[in-house]
């Protein structure tokens, strides 16, 4: 009776242990998916701009205060703000975002990973509408990505993403408009373009996985 009893108790211990071990192993799937690496990142006001004025916004996004990115017309041939380089691991896959609202004169809003010219990946968003216009990659770059996620009243999450192939990265932002092809979001603009971005969210991670 006692090896009956003994039995149908390792049974029953064994059987719990494999139902445990089915309700775990999705969220230990999910959580590798969220699991990444900030990298450390030159914050605003160390940003540096070519072409481009940053001033403070009136808006702000869960209590944290926007700048506003502008160009005009009239801007050199090539505007936007970037970081500076930035050690990275080569051919390790890091992902890029910044909290944006479209401005007054224009919804584009580009973004660019930089290694190497001509290593790189740009990106185009429309923070109008939620959507990304494109994303493409010149020379050794790999796996380019890009999305965007509506946060509500007027604020998106933009990302982009690429294995990269340098030691050093750049990153580069800015309002755009006029955009024929998602590499010359820095070009000279037909008009007056801005947006506002979240100088706190901007924000550089390694090993993404999508």
């Amino acid at each position: 009776m006692k090896k009956i009893v003994l039995a149908l108790f390792t049974i029953a211990l064994f059987a719990c242990k494999d139902d445990k071990k089915k309700a775990v192993e999705p969220n230990v799937l999910e959580e590798k998916k969220e699991v990444l690496t900030s990298v450390k990142f030159p914050a605003y006001p160390a940003w540096e701009k070519n072409g481009i004025d940053i001033t403070e916004s009136s808006d702000s996004y869960l209590g944290q205060e926007a700048l506003t990115l502008s160009r005009s017309q009239e801007d050199t041939k090539s505007s936007y703000a970037y970081t500076g380089k930035i050690p990275v691991t080569p051919a390790e896959i890091y992902r890029v975002s910044v909290i944006a609202k479209k401005g007054t004169n224009s919804n584009l809003f580009g973004m660019r990973i930089a290694g190497i010219y001509p290593a790189l990946v740009n990106a185009v968003f429309n923070l109008e509408n939620g959507t990304v216009k494109g994303v493409q990659k010149t020379g050794d770059f790999d796996y380019e990505n890009a999305k965007i996620e509506d946060l509500g009243e007027g604020w998106f999450k933009c990302i982009v993403s690429a294995k990269v192939a340098a030691d050093t990265i750049s990153i580069f932002l800015g309002p755009t408009k006029g955009v024929k092809q998602v590499n010359t979001w820095t070009f000279r603009t037909p008009d007056a373009c801005d947006a506002h971005v979240i100088p706190m969210s901007l924000t550089l991670e390694k090993g993404f996985i999508e």
